[in-house]
């Protein structure tokens, strides 16, 4: 996984805050990463944040995305919350609220979280893990059936219910 850095002493500067913001996330009982403009491979779900919050992210700490889902084993869907945005009622901002269940492989017994070579080697296992286990060709809904139903009734509630050719909804609500 490349850097950006230029330099050693560039390299040296972003390893340490890395592990500067593994510290800081291992202590959080809650993140908010405003996630609409993250990359997403296939447009909802959020794989390398999943891996990272996974990695470190104590239990019962609370991660909140927009617009996209956080995936693995360690996120029990809460709920989902509607925000509008600075453009007007049309600007729904959907939040999906995460619980971190189950204890995070980049702290360590003595409750430290790992920093440098060892830290990168948890948060890449956890990266195999999701791209293995989550990203498959599966579909986000099927293994997400909570989230992806609260997602189609807000769909639902802000574009109307469609009709396709004869006259049923076209969009039908899973649940």
């Amino acid at each position: 996984m490349g850097t950006g850095a230029t330099s050693p002493a560039d390299a040296a500067v972003f390893a340490a805050a890395i592990d500067a913001a593994a510290a800081d996330l291992s202590s959080a009982t809650l993140a908010l990463a405003y996630s609409t403009a993250f990359p997403s491979e296939d447009g909802l779900r959020l794989p390398e944040l999943s891996a990272a919050l996974s990695a470190v992210m104590r239990r019962g700490a609370v991660a909140v995305t927009t617009d996209k889902w956080l995936v693995g084993e360690r996120f029990a869907y809460e709920g989902m919350l509607k925000v509008i945005g600075e453009e007007g009622p049309e600007d729904v901002i959907r939040a999906f609220v995460w619980r971190l269940k189950g204890d995070a492989p980049g702290i360590g017994e003595d409750g430290k979280t790992f920093t440098g070579d060892a830290l990168r080697d948890v948060v890449a296992n956890e990266m195999k893990r999701v791209e293995l286990e989550w990203m498959d060709d599966e579909d986000a809904c099927s293994q997400n059936p909570e989230a992806c139903g609260d997602l189609l009734l807000s769909l639902e509630e802000q574009l109307g219910p469609g009709e396709d050719d004869d006259g049923a909804d076209a969009v039908e609500v899973l649940g």
